[in-house]
């Protein structure tokens, strides 16, 4: 088992279980609803079920992999949407601040994901704003650098729901390190990152020039 008191240990084949007890943990302390439980389950290094809940709403998602995504028993299905200029993205806003080395990429990526979405939204919870995409109320969600037992489950429950996940810059997935793009379809999730990965580009040149021109002043 692994939960948000470890350090993080190799992933093997083994039946392995993810726990977070608090996801949104500053939300649970502002007594601001968007907090849960979430449970995952990984067999031989794959992600095969999930569960939310969130005891203020008195939700529960759960899914396991090939048999859908529920709600409180019933089926839950991810939004239509498939143009990222009609899409609600959540995008925490808040993890901004820790983003100290790499501040300007994180910034012009917000930027330009408000120029080309319809509505951006901080959840202060991944697994809630996984839960939320699963059940179509977002339409796809981006977040970096978090552990796997804070993203695990939601991805179990989004993928059972129709949505996709993809690694932010288009990769391979990796569940020990998660950098995400989620959303409610393949076509979605790909015109995300893809944004995200020509923004980051950009800003990587504008830096690289700025730290040349620097050079050329000191001499």
């Amino acid at each position: 088992m692994m939960g948000t008191k470890q350090e993080m240990p190799e992933l093997t084949d083994a039946p392995t279980w993810f726990l977070d007890p608090i996801d949104g943990t500053v939300n649970f302390v502002h007594t601001f609803l968007h907090a849960c439980i979430s449970v995952g389950l990984t067999v031989c290094k794959e992600p095969v079920l999930g569960i939310i809940y969130n005891p203020v709403t008195s939700e529960l998602y759960s899914a396991i992999k090939g048999k859908g995504a529920f709600l409180n028993g019933k089926p839950i299905c991810t939004s239509k949407v498939t143009a990222l200029e009609k899409a609600m993205l959540v995008f925490e806003t808040t993890l901004l601040k820790f983003y100290t080395k790499d501040r300007d990429i994180y910034d012009s990526r917000l930027n330009t994901l408000i120029n080309n979405t319809q509505a951006i939204r901080s959840i202060g919870s991944a697994a809630m704003s996984l839960a939320y995409l699963a059940r179509g109320a977002v339409d796809c969600v981006q977040i970096d650098d978090l552990k796997a037992w804070d993203i695990l489950a939601g991805i179990v429950i989004v993928c059972e729901a129709g949505g996709a996940v993809l690694d932010t810059k288009g990769g391979p997935y990796n569940i020990m390190k998660p950098n995400t793009v989620a959303a409610s379809n393949k076509p979605l999730a790909e015109e995300l990152s893809k944004l995200i990965v020509d923004t980051d580009l950009k800003t990587r040149r504008k830096r690289l020039k700025r730290t040349c021109k620097a050079k050329d002043d000191s001499c």
